[in-house]
C-alpha cells in the first residue's frame, strides 16, 4: 500500500470545487521554479501547511503512458498538467483514472520523493 494516498492525484471536479482540473491535475518542473515551495503559491496560504510535496520523475510518468503538457500560469513558472487526470477523463472512465492515481501515488511513495510532508490539524 503506497504511503502517499492516490487521493493526492485526484482531478478537482466541476461542481466540487471552485477550481477544476480542467486541463489535468498540476505539476511543476522543478527546474524552473527558485524554491520547491513555489509550486505552492496557487494554494491559499492558510491550506499550505496541509499540501505535500513530491518529486515525480518525468520519464516514469511517460512509462504509465501518461503525458505532460505546459499550460501558462502567471504564479508560477514550469507549470504542466497531466491531460489523462483532467476532470473530463475522470467523469468518462473513473476506472482508469483511479487505476493512473494509484501508480502515481506508487511512485511517490518511493525512496526519495517525498520532499516535505503535510502537516495536519487533526
Amino acid at each position: 500500500m503506497p504511503v502517499i494516498s492516490p487521493g493526492a492525484f485526484e482531478p478537482r471536479l466541476p461542481g466540487r470545487s471552485r477550481d477544476p482540473d480542467v486541463d489535468g491535475i498540476s505539476l511543476y518542473r522543478e527546474a524552473c521554479l527558485g524554491t520547491l515551495e513555489e509550486c505552492l503559491l496557487p494554494v491559499s496560504a492558510d491550506k499550505r501547511p496541509e499540501w505535500g510535496i513530491v518529486r515525480l520523475p518525468v520519464s516514469r510518468i511517460r512509462i504509465l503512458n501518461m503525458s505532460l503538457r505546459s499550460v501558462h500560469d502567471d504564479r508560477v513558472a514550469g507549470h504542466v498538467v497531466i491531460p489523462e487526470l483532467s476532470a473530463g477523463a475522470f467523469q468518462i472512465d473513473r476506472n482508469r483514472c483511479k487505476a493512473l492515481m494509484h501508480e502515481l501515488a506508487v511512485m511517490a511513495s518511493g525512496d526519495g520523493c517525498v520532499v516535505t510532508k503535510p502537516v495536519y490539524s487533526g
